[in-house]
């Protein structure tokens, strides 16, 4: 992963109280890491940090739209989203994570980078199934999965085990 400089917040120089950060995230910050999903995006990103002497209350909001592959078909398909998160950053004597959303850092630290957590927390926000919408996947990329499925027979061809069991009603009433 590509250090995104415009990420990294100097959290030792903010004064107490609350700061806003606006960001538009875009597919340039997904370049950056190698195993992301997301082909290109437009979101909307605010940051609201709560500087306490103690902590920092880090809310983070995000809409836009993502670029994906269908599912079915793999071509590129649009899927908005939105979502809220909250990250807690507590000062301690080294760095570890507590929980998902409670990370202790050391009080000397004068800069926090947030990337990781806006490439995150963005990923929770992808639905888990991501299909076109009726009609619109390439009708040529399903035609192909058919016929490598063997979806698609002769109507008229009828195989000859389920030929059997036409008649499997008449059967039964005549015993």
């Amino acid at each position: 992963m590509k250090q995104n400089e415009e990420y990294i917040i100097p959290v030792g120089g903010l004064s107490l109280g609350e700061h806003k950060i606006n960001y538009l995230v875009d597919g340039a910050f997904f370049n950056a890491f190698e195993s992301s999903v997301i082909a290109n995006c437009a979101v909307n990103l605010g940051i609201t940090i709560l500087k306490e002497s103690s902590m920092l209350v880090i809310d983070f909001s995000q809409s836009g739209n993502l670029t994906l592959a269908c599912d079915r078909c793999s071509y590129d398909m649009n899927v908005s989203v939105s979502g809220e998160n909250r990250l807690i950053v507590k000062y301690g004597d080294e760095d570890l994570q507590e929980e998902d959303d409670v990370v202790i850092v050391k009080d000397t630290k004068g800069r926090l980078d947030l990337s990781q957590y806006v490439y995150e927390y963005i990923h929770l926000q992808i639905p888990q199934k991501n299909v076109h919408k009726e009609g619109g996947c390439n009708t040529t990329v399903l035609d192909r999965l058919d016929k490598l499925n063997g979806t698609i027979k002769d109507s008229s061809a009828i195989d000859p085990r389920w030929e059997a069991l036409k008649n499997i009603n008449q059967n039964i009433q005549q015993k």
